[in-house]
């Protein structure tokens, strides 16, 4: 009697055999396999939404700033002085804040070194490469939205080191799925609201969002 409740004591210590160890630990790789890919997509996602968000903010400060002064080259009463040539003016969002229009500084964590900036035109619709070339607002290329005016200043979004795959969801968000030729990593966009030079092999590129100009 005693050793048929030894036996039995034995087999209900025994722990788990290898087959359901593997088992349990197939179960849980699909789970990770299902789960991880979601919450990087939904962290993506949140830095999209952010971005998005503050965009709309800046334009809307854009709005009331030009009602009050009607130029976005003065700020609180004072001239912006905006080079005539292919260099630009950082920091408009804090001129924006001073004036009580915005809450907080442009921010994106889909590159580093987010900024908003007022520039000079001076180019002709290239391929964005940091020269600061026109806008094709309609996304239609030729004829869309002439930069090259003389004394013509545009404001606008730039986000350096941005991964190109963000950019790319940047751009559909912003200009609709049909803009340019995307989606293709390889290659440009040079038309709408949005533009960035191929990332090349460094998989990076800097993107530019046209807020206004005058």
């Amino acid at each position: 009697m005693e050793t048929n409740l030894y036996i039995k004591q034995a087999r209900g210590n025994k722990g788990f055999s290898m087959i359901e160890m593997i088992g349990v630990l197939s179960v849980i790789g699909i789970l990770v396999a299902l789960i991880v890919p979601k919450i990087f997509e939904s962290l993506a996602n949140a830095k999209i939404n952010a971005t998005v968000q503050n965009y709309n903010a800046l334009k809307t400060a854009l709005v009331d700033h030009f009602a009050r002064y009607g130029s976005f080259t003065m700020s609180n009463g004072v001239q912006i002085a905006v080079p005539a040539t292919s260099k630009n003016v950082a920091g408009y969002d804090q001129w924006l804040i001073s004036e009580g229009l915005l809450e907080k500084k442009f921010e994106s964590k889909l590159g580093s070194g987010a900024t908003v900036q007022i520039r000079a035109c001076v180019g002709t619709n290239t391929p964005p490469d940091g020269s600061n070339q026109a806008y094709w607002l309609s996304g239609a290329g030729a004829g869309a939205f002439n930069e090259t005016g003389v004394g013509v200043a545009v404001v606008e979004c730039v986000i350096p080191n941005c991964p190109i795959m963000d950019a790319m969801i940047l751009d559909n968000r912003i200009d609709g799925p049909d803009d340019n030729n995307l989606p293709d990593p390889t290659k440009a966009d040079i038309t709408g609201r949005l533009k960035y030079a191929a990332a090349g092999t460094t998989g990076f590129t800097t993107v530019y969002l046209y807020l206004a100009h005058r």
